[in-house]
């Protein structure tokens, strides 16, 4: 991600400037250790996708302009951060919907974090900018996605208060995703997530074991082969064994009962691997290239014909977020905002 160098003032803009920042959704492919308080080395495992996505503009104006709940909530962290008074902007584009489980939280705050920096031409790092906005402290995967892209997997533990990413891989980039959308259902969030997590604590030790040789011997070694069907193979054996571990709480091993019918649907016709995204509702597909993928959602449209699902299919993202920044008009040009 293209970064601004640091200047001397917190507060000074050289000139004004309309900064834009373009943040991804990333797939949680499940935990392998859940703060099991044993030697275990890994937390999560996670995808950075090229769709949907955050398309965020942010610029100083001269008064305050509207913005939804969420966003001045960033807004405001920040600019206390940098002790500055100015009004600022954002105005959302495109947006990752929230609670359907593809990371529109953390891609969020620090799109509206890093556009905000960069007006003032602050470097941070991402693992700060998180510390800073609340975010990362269950998992890292997006901010790293955020970060740097790719397929990752972070720590099972916290380091100043943000989880670090221990392993990052590149995704082969002609295999594609299919995403499964059920618009009816949003995932477990907020304080029942947090109930959640709580009640359930640490994975037993003989799961979390179980999980890690799938990780190390199975998923990771597929992917740097580029073996596609024992990575899939690998992926959804962890997602079968995490959902059924988290399905007391979120009413089965899939959320959506519709979702969970089309992954077998395309598990039991080809796919090389299925899953859940977080706590969903959205479930994913792995397949090996456009046509599989597109000859897939023709397949499980036909079988949805009550149009209660949407599909997209999306490409593996191997870069982070992406920042540009042009000089604009010195009187600020009123635009819709988010």
């Amino acid at each position: 991600m293209k970064t601004m160098n640091k200047i001397g003032s917190k507060n000074s803009v050289r000139s004004p400037q309309q900064v834009r920042i373009v943040a991804p959704a990333r797939l949680h492919l499940g935990f392998v250790g859940l703060n099991s308080g044993k030697s275990l080395r890994y937390g999560a495992l996670g995808l950075a996708i090229d769709r949907p996505c955050f398309n965020i503009e942010a610029s100083i104006c001269s008064s305050p302009m509207p913005m939804s709940d969420r966003v001045y909530r960033y807004v405001k962290a920040v600019k206390q951060y940098l002790n500055t008074s100015d009004n600022i902007e954002i105005s959302v584009r495109e947006e990752i919907l929230s609670h359907v489980g593809l990371g529109s939280g953390t891609q969020l705050a620090l799109g509206v974090a890093f556009a905000i920096f960069a007006l003032y031409e602050i470097s941070v790092t991402p693992e700060k900018a998180s510390a800073l906005l609340g975010r990362g402290k269950r998992s890292g995967i997006g901010t790293e996605a955020f970060h740097s892209g790719g397929f990752l997997v972070d720590k099972d533990s916290v380091d100043q208060g943000c989880r670090p990413v221990a392993i990052r891989i590149p995704y082969p980039s002609n295999w594609r995703i299919v995403l499964i959308y059920d618009d009816r259902k949003q995932g477990v969030h907020g304080e029942r997530e947090v109930a959640a997590f709580e009640s359930l604590q640490g994975f037993p030790e003989e799961l979390s074991s179980r999980l890690h040789r799938l990780l190390e011997y199975e998923v990771l070694p597929a992917l740097k082969a580029g073996n596609i069907l024992s990575f899939g193979k690998g992926v959804t054996s962890i997602q079968k064994q995490v959902g059924d571990y988290f399905s007391a709480v979120q009413g089965g091993r899939y959320s959506s009962e519709l979702v969970a019918s089309a992954l077998e649907c395309a598990l039991q016709n080809g796919a090389a691997g299925i899953g859940q995204s977080s706590w969903g509702p959205t479930g994913f597909v792995i397949t090996d290239s456009d046509k599989s993928a597109s000859d897939l959602v023709r397949m499980l449209r036909s079988r949805n014909t009550g149009d209660t699902l949407a599909f997209e299919i999306c490409k593996p993202r191997n870069k982070g977020a992406t920042l540009s920044a042009e000089p604009v008009e010195a009187t600020h040009r009123v635009r819709k905002s988010a």
